[in-house]
């Protein structure tokens, strides 16, 4: 009886389950290139569909993290192709797998995550008025606009300042236009009085 000269090659898997059940490092290399394809595949997908439906980097943490390591490879998608290293491989299926489960990479997820937020700070006390979505409300208390507010007068008085524009009816542009010319007025005011006190 003659010996085979070849191995036998792992079966083909079957990646189109919820990839949450599968655990690649627990796969030979042949296995981890099928599985990379595939979430290279759909995360493509993701990140074509976020980006045309105008969602930010800096609204979605996957997206960020994805774009960035990218950047670092040099590419514009993740690749698919077989011909890289075993190491490659690994790194590849560590972002495509941190992308596939942080909430921000898809749309859905991201308007849950901003509902959440904004239900947070209405059990906190703010009274987020019907004209404010919750996505508004979220990209502008993250805002540098509003950091820096913060920063500036202290952060209680900055949600009461927010609390009363909020009341008074105006949209997040016009109260993020209100802080901006602030901005300017406290930062003249601060350079003024360092230069009465250089007198």
């Amino acid at each position: 009886m003659s010996k085979r000269k070849n191995k036998e090659e792992p079966p083909k898997l079957n990646v189109k389950f919820d990839f949450m059940l599968l655990d690649w490092r627990e796969l030979g290399l042949r296995q981890q290139l099928q599985v990379r394809e595939a979430w290279a595949k759909r995360v493509n997908v993701r990140i074509k569909y976020l980006r045309d439906k105008g969602i930010t980097e800096h609204e979605s943490y996957a997206l960020r993290r994805a774009s960035q390591y990218l950047e670092r490879q040099g590419r514009s998608n993740f690749s698919r192709s077989i011909k890289v290293s075993e190491d490659q491989v690994k790194r590849d299926l560590l972002e495509l797998e941190s992308f596939l489960s942080h909430e921000s990479s898809s749309a859905k997820g991201i308007a849950l995550s901003e509902k959440k937020t904004a239900d947070f700070f209405r059990g906190k006390g703010i009274k987020i008025p019907e004209n404010i979505t919750d996505r508004d409300f979220t990209m502008f208390i993250h805002s540098e606009t509003f950091r820096k507010h913060s920063k500036d007068i202290g952060s209680p008085r900055a949600w009461e300042e927010l609390q009363a524009e909020m009341e008074e009816g105006k949209t997040i542009e016009a109260i993020q236009i209100d802080l901006e010319e602030y901005g300017q007025k406290f930062i003249s005011t601060q350079e003024y009085e360092t230069i009465k006190k250089k007198m």
